[in-house]
């Protein structure tokens, strides 16, 4: 069988056409295809538009969908909309990947063979994820918690020498979900706009179910090193997310963390070191405080700062 009623697949994508086609064609090429790709195209301006609807028209094995946003809603809004419109169609697993994330020729097969093997108590399946040439094992992590105290840490490559290993936060590369699990715990939350939307829903995730990895399975994710910690327009959105996430799931951590990291916020500015930075870092804090999400009024897209970090 070369079609999988089992898996469909959303892909979201940005003024990435390259990348778009080379993913795409990673998909026509694999051995087990899914029952329907779908792509959201987040409002693109390089031609992607044109492009997705002469390539859904051709001839494929899998029905071919695309839905064209009137505006860029961001990544954590393009998932919760394919996510919304998948769950309308056939197929009982959704595969999330973005435009740079090409599964290999086999990464579907795997997957299906193991939802063939059933899933009670299974709420996700995720690939392998490599990046240039190498095994990446940080969009694979788990979750620790010592007393007031969270953190997560990748899972260690020892092992991906398992048929399956299981987790708890997984990145949308080579990720497919359970619907019923998603009827459950909902969808991603569009108002994170980018940044840890992925992580939040991990949880929501894995709270109905185990999420296990099958090596087997790998993706080619398109990435380069980039600097986590510079600030730009993305910064604010990793803040305030992250902490949004920890007073959703872990309150009392989160009253931990307003404590300390309000007095270090304190202490930058009375010491005058970096006080546009840690500015951002307390408008993120308030703002998960006050349960303000969405696109800041200032910290749009595009937004530089006018200081080094």
């Amino acid at each position: 069988m070369t079609v999988s009623s089992n898996i469909g697949c959303v892909i979201v994508t940005f003024n990435r056409l390259d990348y778009l086609k080379t993913a795409l064609a990673a998909y026509e090429n694999s051995v087990r295809k899914p029952a329907y790709v779908l792509v959201i195209n987040n409002h693109s301006s390089d031609g992607t538009e044109t492009f997705l609807e002469n390539w859904k028209q051709q001839p494929s094995e899998y029905q071919r969908r695309v839905m064209h946003l009137p505006e860029n809603i961001g990544g954590a809004g393009g998932f919760h909309t394919g996510l919304e419109e998948a769950m309308k169609l056939p197929a009982e697993w959704i595969w999330l990947a973005d435009d740079d994330a090409y599964p290999d020729e086999k990464a579907i097969f795997y997957l299906d063979e193991r939802i063939k093997k059933g899933t009670d108590g299974i709420a996700a399946i995720c690939t392998a994820v490599w990046e240039q040439g190498q095994l990446s094992i940080d969009h694979r992590r788990r979750l620790w918690r010592s007393g007031l105290h969270l953190h997560d840490v990748s899972v260690p490559k020892p092992a991906y020498e398992k048929d399956e290993f299981p987790l708890d936060i997984f990145s949308y590369v080579g990720a497919a979900i359970s619907k019923s699990v998603l009827a459950q715990v909902g969808l991603t939350r569009s108002d994170y706009f980018i940044h840890y939307d992925d992580t939040e829903h991990s949880i929501r995730i894995g709270s109905r179910g185990q999420i296990l990895c099958i090596p087997a399975a790998r993706v080619d994710h398109c990435s380069t090193l980039t600097q986590t910690d510079k600030v730009d327009w993305r910064f604010y959105y990793d803040v305030r997310n992250y902490y949004d996430l920890e007073k959703t799931h872990f309150p009392v951590v989160f009253a931990y963390r307003i404590i300390v990291d309000s007095l270090d916020i304190l202490m930058h500015f009375l010491m005058g070191r970096k006080r546009k930075k840690y500015r951002v870092i307390f408008e993120g804090l308030k703002d998960a405080c006050l349960g303000r999400m969405g696109v800041h009024h200032v910290y749009r897209p595009g937004w530089k700062p006018d200081f080094e970090r």
